[in-house]
């Protein structure tokens, strides 16, 4: 404990920033699941709309045959 307590009088902005760093790789980490989610979404609505085809819908999300399971559950919604 007496090493710790020097540590962190001396270095408190440092020990914030790291922590503040820490949350922004947290959120991002969210948001990559997020964003992918989303683009999956809107391929689905492109494809059900005929503005895609589907072979080009499932590439671009990185999947073949689980897009359409994918598509049609969104109908359920």
């Amino acid at each position: 404990m007496d090493k710790i307590l020097p540590f962190l009088k001396k270095y408190p902005m440092s020990i914030l920033l790291a922590l503040i760093a820490i949350n922004l790789f947290s959120i991002a980490g969210s948001l990559r699941t997020s964003a992918k989610l989303d683009k999956m979404t809107i391929n689905c609505a492109k494809w059900k709309s005929n503005t895609i085809s589907s072979d080009k819908a499932a590439k671009e999300i990185g999947i073949s045959s689980r897009f359409w399971d994918f598509c049609k559950s969104l109908d359920d919604y």
